[in-house]
């Protein structure tokens, strides 16, 4: 858990319900509506090999995420170029991707509530221990398989 205290704000701005605008190749910072907006739905380049090689562990194929992924960083300096302070938050979506919030650069001082927005749907969001039980098996099963090969 992540918690931030700050003591007697002079400002505090709420992100969470702000306009939010889905992620798209090309899409030009410099273009989008001024006040505060979300963008949501960032291939993230930080993450996009582990999520292949998750995937590919599972015998799935690569997904795609419509687009080249980008580094929150350079989408951060991207921002800065435009006059633009970009706060990179996780996605609620999935671990290979990321949202960002843009604000004017010179709203810097304000206390900034809801930058991450998490998932109203889904889940389960807890974990079966009843479900290690059969653990057992697949350690054997996969200890004989590989004696074999190996």
């Amino acid at each position: 858990y992540e918690v931030v205290l700050h003591k007697a704000p002079e400002r505090v701005v709420d992100l969470a319900g702000v306009r939010q605008v889905a992620w798209s190749a090309g899409l030009d910072l410099g273009a989008l509506p001024e006040g505060p907006l979300r963008i949501t739905g960032i291939p993230n380049a930080r993450l996009m090999a582990e999520v292949a090689a998750e995937r590919a562990l599972d015998g799935l194929d690569a997904e795609d995420f419509g687009g080249a992924p980008v580094d929150p960083q350079d989408l951060v300096e991207q921002g800065r170029e435009h006059g633009l302070r970009v706060i990179p938050t996780w996605s609620s979506r999935s671990v290979a991707l990321f949202d960002a919030v843009l604000l004017p650069a010179d709203d810097g001082d304000a206390v900034l509530s809801g930058v991450y927005v998490p998932a109203t749907t889904g889940g389960p969001w807890t974990n079966n221990p009843v479900a290690a039980r059969g653990i057992g098996a697949v350690v054997k099963a996969a200890r004989a398989r590989l004696s074999e090969r190996l």
